[in-house]
C-alpha cells in the first residue's frame, strides 16, 4: 500500500507547473512529522524511475536491500562459493539426487499390492523404466555411486518381488480351475 501510495503521488505531483519545476513535489522539507532515511531514499528512487526492487519487495525490505547492497552483495560473492564447497552440504546434495528416486520406488512398490495381473506387468516395465533413466542419467561422483548401485539393487528386488506375486497370481489361478474341476467331477 506503502509503495502504491506514493507511486501515485509522484505521478500526481512531479510534473512541473507554474510554480513549481519538475519533481519539486512532493517533497519533504516542510514536513511536520520526521520521516526515516529510508523514505526518503525511496521517494527519490520513485521520482528516478529506479525502482526494480520495489515491484518484487515489500517497501522495508527493499529499502534495507538497496541501502545494504553494497554489503550484501561481496559477502554473498564470497559466502556462495565457499557453501558450495561445503563438505557437509555437497553431501546431501549427492544424496539426495539418489534417495529422491526411492520416493517413486515406492510409489510404485505401494501400488503392487492390491493390482491385477497386468497392472504387475505394467508397474514392473515402469520399474525397469526408473533403473534405466538412473544408470543413464543420474550423475554423481564416484564415493556416491555405492548409493546408486544401492538403489538399482533395490529396485531390482522391487521388480522380483513383484514378478512372484505375478507368478504366484497365475499359480493361484491355475491351482483354483483345477480344484474346481475335481470338485464337479470333471
Amino acid at each position: 500500500l506503502l509503495r502504491l501510495l506514493t507511486v501515485a503521488a509522484v505521478e500526481l505531483h512531479s510534473p512541473s507547473s507554474f510554480f513549481a519545476d519538475r519533481n519539486y513535489f512532493p517533497n519533504t522539507k516542510n514536513a511536520d512529522l520526521p520521516i526515516s532515511r529510508e523514505a526518503l531514499t525511496y521517494v527519490e528512487r520513485i521520482k528516478s524511475g529506479d525502482s526494480t526492487l520495489d515491484r518484487y519487495l515489500p517497501f522495508w525490505i527493499a529499502a534495507v536491500v538497496d541501502r545494504y547492497l553494497l554489503f550484501i552483495l561481496p559477502i554473498a560473492l564470497i559466502l556462495l562459493p565457499l557453501l558450495g564447497r561445503s563438505p557437509l552440504l555437497y553431501r546431501a546434495y549427492m544424496r539426495n539426487k539418489v534417495t529422491r528416486w526411492y520416493k517413486i520406488v515406492h510409489r510404485i512398490e505401494l501400488r503392487l499390492d492390491n493390482v491385477q495381473h497386468t497392472e504387475i506387468e505394467a508397474a514392473v516395465a515402469e520399474l525397469e523404466n526408473v533403473d534405466q533413466k538412473i544408470a543413464h542419467e543420474l550423475t554423481v561422483a564416484n564415493a556416491y555411486m555405492p548409493y546408486v548401485y544401492d538403489l538399482r539393487t533395490h529396485i531390482r528386488y522391487v521388480i522380483e518381488q513383484a514378478e512372484k506375486r505375478k507368478a504366484g497370481r497365475v499359480g493361484q489361478t491355475s491351482n483354483a480351475t483345477t480344484l474346481s474341476e475335481e470338485l464337479s467331477g470333471g
